[in-house]
């Protein structure tokens, strides 16, 4: 089995946003200690409309010229040293602000669906040529922001015409119609890769390949089971290291809707952040059972979501993996 671990390097979306150097740096620094430590690369999706806007203010504000050097400096180590930096959009940035104390999000506009075609595909062209100019990167795989990848039509000419050739967006099963994030994967495919044209839910010979996130069926017996868990553990070692706030979506009003939902089972991607992380070998025996040694496991997590107790589950993960399986890269892929 290839497994990718793939990470979306992006500040919290809430109230607060958190710092770079809790959110960012220095959990970042953590996960390369133990890739290190047990020789494996990682894969980083780097939300790129955030490095445009922090560098367009930073000969206005010291503070984010100094996060935009440390930022640039720590994707060029990554890279220097074998990691996968790729594309990850999340659209906002373009109309949030600065006040000279912390940022003002502005998440009306918070997926590319909700610009005009063309913006879109300005947004998509500006954040490539600026991995080429200021990384030095020419990214092949594309994460949308929040999942929210469709319509991809909107923008898949420029992914094209760029040699993105990967998308690693969705999770079977996944579907969120809440005031931010607007997407359905209930219906895609039930592989661990797949080729399509401007539809990534549906399978043709396109020219894009599909790498899906590996989803797991969570019900209401694991979630207890993880809540239990998380009761008798250690406060420091659950605690992330991010210091921002997540942002709210619509809330369910209706008690009812509330504790049916509670119940009811629904798949997530399988995660690599926090408490969650325990469930990583055990999901991957899983996808092992049913799938051959060319297919792909995709976990996806968050530098700004990590806790000590994650890290030390990552590091378990990885030591029990590597035996049977093969970690790999996006940017070692071939069309599959």
């Amino acid at each position: 089995m290839n497994i990718i671990l793939s990470y979306d390097y992006e500040l919290f979306f809430g109230q607060n946003t958190g710092t770079v150097e809790n959110c960012l740096l220095k959990p970042t620094n953590g996960l390369l200690d133990i890739a290190k430590k047990n020789s494996i690369k990682l894969n980083f999706f780097i939300d790129i409309p955030f490095l445009i806007k922090l560098k367009s203010l930073s000969k206005k504000h010291e503070e984010l010229a100094s996060d935009y050097t440390s930022i640039i400096q720590q994707l060029n180590m990554l890279k220097d040293n074998g990691h996968s930096i790729q594309l990850h959009i999340h659209p906002h940035w373009y109309d949030s602000k600065y006040d000279g104390r912390k940022w003002k999000l502005n998440t009306e506009r918070y997926k590319l669906s909700d610009f005009s075609d063309n913006d879109a595909k300005k947004i998509v062209k500006e954040c490539i040529e600026f991995m080429k100019s200021e990384i030095d990167v020419k990214p092949v795989a594309f994460r949308a922001g929040g999942w929210s990848i469709e319509p991809f039509s909107k923008y898949s000419e420029v992914l094209r015409e760029n040699g993105v050739l990967i998308d690693s967006t969705i999770y079977f099963g996944g579907f969120d119609y809440s005031s931010n994030q607007y997407y359905d994967f209930r219906n895609c495919p039930k592989k661990s890769f797949w080729n399509f044209d401007d539809a990534p839910t549906i399978e043709t010979d396109g020219y894009f390949t599909e790498i899906p996130i590996s989803s797991m069926k969570f019900g209401f017996v694991t979630s207890m089971l993880l809540s239990i868990k998380l009761r008798f553990m250690n406060k420091k070692m659950v605690k992330a290291f991010g210091d921002g706030s997540g942002i709210k979506n619509e809330i369910e009003t209706n008690i009812v809707s509330k504790i049916i939902n509670k119940f009811k089972s629904k798949y997530l991607g399988v995660s690599l952040d926090g408490i969650a992380s325990c469930l990583l070998s055990k999901t991957l025996s899983k996808q092992l059972n049913s799938c051959g040694e060319q297919d792909f496991f995709v976990a996806i997590g968050h530098p700004k979501a990590q806790t000590t107790h994650s890290l030390q589950e990552l590091d378990r993960f990885i030591k029990k993996a590597k035996k049977m399986n093969k970690f790999i890269v996006y940017s070692f892929i071939k069309r599959v």
